[in-house]
């Protein structure tokens, strides 16, 4: 949208040299180009497409299935190289952890369009994606063609009634997310979070929310060299320390870091085995 911003301004400052005729068909052209813009970011449909895909894990999911069950399900259109989905990432990953990560109200998944399953391995692993991602060559390239989505990212939301609820989710962040699938009545849960479930299920993360420390005990674990990340929703470190593998419980010093929701992860020799959505409240 920058760059409607900046082609506004132009216009504006022009017209000023300009009779008010010439000036009001400015006005009428910026408007279209800017609705054709809109439109161009959201899916024309109103009632959902099915469709059967095999993700880049070679899980397959349906999404009438979906649907039939009672599910709500978002759906994220992206493509590896867009910067916008790189940034926005991490805040849809937020909000697929807020609601139960794909085990409460709503299917989270990500349709990719042009790119191949290592590409968006490499997106998932850079940016943070936990749910399923089905790729452009595995089947997201036709997807994103049924459903009419010409601009990325673009997250729409599927009522259980395959109707499209919402064609566009925009401006996009965790807490427009969150605050929009809880007014369709969809409720958040606590989930494992984990990439290495078992042993994701032996690590223990406590208080939460955390006030001037919180404590991790990977307990005996046979950990290398692993490392602990705090990011903010925007995708940015704001912590990182390397675990002693010496010790069994980690203390960190919470008390510097603003109040919020944060995502916590755990990886060792560059494998993610944990990723968490944390809150600290002083």
């Amino acid at each position: 949208m920058q760059i409607y911003t900046f082609i506004l301004k132009k216009c504006f400052n022009f017209t000023k040299i300009l009779n008010p005729n010439y000036m009001k068909k400015i006005y009428c052209l910026i408007i279209i180009v800017l609705l054709t813009f809109y439109l161009n970011a959201q899916t024309p449909l109103t009632t959902a497409v099915d469709f059967t895909a095999t993700d880049v894990h070679g899980t397959q999911h349906n999404l009438f299935s979906y649907l039939d069950a009672g599910k709500y399900v978002l759906i994220d259109f992206f493509f590896t190289t867009c910067g916008t989905c790189q940034s926005l990432a991490p805040q849809g990953n937020a909000s697929y952890i807020y609601f139960g990560c794909n085990q409460g109200d709503v299917i989270f998944l990500g349709i990719d369009k042009g790119d191949s399953d290592a590409d968006v391995i490499n997106f998932d692993n850079q940016f943070g994606i936990d749910y399923p991602t089905i790729s452009g060559n595995s089947g997201g390239t036709q997807i994103c063609n049924n459903y009419g989505i010409t601009a990325f990212p673009t997250y729409i939301l599927i009522a259980p009634n395959r109707n499209i609820v919402v064609q566009d989710l925009w401006p996009f962040s965790t807490s427009i997310c969150n605050s929009t699938l809880e007014s369709f009545g969809i409720q958040p849960m606590t989930c494992p979070t984990s990439i290495n479930n078992l042993i994701a299920k032996t690590i223990a993360i406590y208080p939460i929310p955390a006030q001037s420390n919180m404590f991790i005990d990977i307990q005996d674990n046979k950990l290398n060299n692993p490392i602990l990340s705090i990011y903010d929703l925007t995708g940015k470190i704001i912590y990182l320390e390397n675990l002693n593998t010496n010790n069994t419980i980690h203390s960190i010093n919470t008390s510097l870091i603003n109040n919020g929701s944060y995502i916590l992860q755990i990886s060792d020799n560059s494998e993610v085995l944990l990723r968490k959505l944390i809150s600290i409240a002083h």
